[in-house]
């Protein structure tokens, strides 16, 4: 009778590719010498793609044409996720507040998939609570890594609500959110965290620095706002920025309402036999050269068929003169400098990506979940991605498994 250690290495490479857990393939590993042997080989072969996943917990792996459809255990039920960051989920969980009564309980957290540690965020269901979501959204949580076990974490959460369109939020500290209204943060389209500091861009492409700082209870607290790049106001702009104090400037509501402020620019064109239309969105993510990238990007949705696909990107890079004197440069020759940007509507992350021909990972490319496709920045030139895996769901997100030792 032939022994498990005498598996061919291709069989055990199968078997390897449905253990996408770092803890199951521990497990693989510690079973005997050839196993340790086949899943060094197997792994190095070429280094994985990020998870693609779903809200309800549904995870997808599309590495080496191995790819499959896995399900994600969440803590607790009725979870949905609503951001990332590399390793992190950032989910919200709602429950019916009681018997005999309609009122829903949100409850949200960080989860690691990869270590099951857990973090609660019960400051924010404080805010984010059952009147909010009648009418409004989340649209992205980020978070500031902080101990391997979620401690010393700070999250940044974005609504499309003009009381709280940004929220930070220190784990078991507390949070801090801007006077209602206030600018440049009721205009806000997209966050990162960069250095040391919380940077933010509302649609003119205007670049703030915020800083950070704790205050007396460990509750995070902003203690500065600094506009990096600035560009012309629209007289007819409906929101006005004062003309004498930038720092303590307003949004001009002229109809004396609240108001939800987009993240994307909707168009409609006319195409040969349909009206398509163009959404164009502006996302920040860190270069792994140390700068600060704006990611502008169009993509059609066919009017008559189920068609998306991106139509055009344009990466800047920040040039950062302090006082509103910055300026936005675009990236046109040399790729991305042999780097990958994964993006997403909930994240984005650049990771160095290796120039050999035969790894799956490509450099000077932009991989977008949502329409499936890569963006060749040295050619401008759009493809599907390797082993596609055809799901399709809005709020998918990249989710970036630990390097494994083995």
């Amino acid at each position: 009778m032939a022994s498990w250690s005498d598996l061919p290495s291709d069989m055990l490479g199968l078997v390897i590719a449905r253990l996408p857990f770092p803890a199951d393939r521990a497990r693989f590993r510690a079973v005997c010498r050839a196993w340790h042997s086949a899943l060094r080989r197997h792994v190095a072969a070429a280094p994985q793609l990020p998870w693609i996943v779903l809200p309800d917990g549904t995870f997808v792996t599309v590495s080496n044409g191995r790819g499959g459809v896995h399900r994600m255990p969440f803590p607790g039920s009725n979870a949905i996720c609503v951001g990332s960051t590399d390793g992190w989920l950032a989910l919200h969980r709602t429950d019916v507040d009681g018997a005999g009564t309609t009122r829903t309980r949100h409850t949200f957290l960080l989860h690691n998939p990869f270590t099951s540690a857990t973090v609660p965020l019960a400051e924010l269901g404080d805010i984010l609570d059952d009147v909010f979501f009648e009418e409004f959204h989340v649209r992205k949580v980020i978070v500031r890594p902080g101990g391997p076990d979620g401690g010393g974490h700070l999250v940044a959460v974005m609504t499309d609500h003009w009381d709280c369109p940004l929220i930070l939020c220190r784990p078991g500290k507390g949070t801090w959110t801007p006077e209602p209204c206030t600018m440049p943060f009721v205009r806000v389209i997209d966050i990162a965290f960069f250095q040391d500091k919380l940077y933010l861009i509302i649609k003119s492409t205007d670049l703030f620095a915020i800083d950070l700082a704790d205050d007396e209870h460990g509750a995070p607290t902003v203690t500065n706002v600094e506009r990096i790049i600035r560009h012309p106001r629209s007289h007819n702009s409906r929101f006005r920025w004062s003309d004498t104090e930038d720092d303590d400037a307003v949004a001009d509501d002229d109809d004396g309402e609240g108001f939800r402020w987009s993240c994307t620019d909707y168009r409609i064109e006319e195409g040969d036999n349909a009206v398509d239309a163009i959404i164009t969105t502006w996302n920040l993510v860190e270069s792994r050269g140390g700068a600060l990238l704006m990611v502008r990007r169009e993509w059609l949705v066919a009017g008559l068929t189920p068609t998306e696909y991106t139509r055009k990107v344009d990466v800047f890079e920040a040039d950062m003169d302090g006082g509103g004197g910055g300026a936005w440069v675009p990236v046109i020759t040399g790729g991305l400098g042999g780097q990958a940007i994964f993006q997403s509507e909930v994240f984005c992350k650049s990771v160095p990506a290796p120039a050999r021909a035969h790894d799956e990972m490509e450099e000077d490319v932009l991989y977008f979940v949502d329409t499936q496709d890569v963006w060749d920045m040295r050619s401008g030139a759009r493809k599907p991605f390797k082993g596609r895996p055809r799901v399709y769901e809005l709020g998918m997100t990249w989710l970036f498994p630990p390097e494994l030792v083995v």
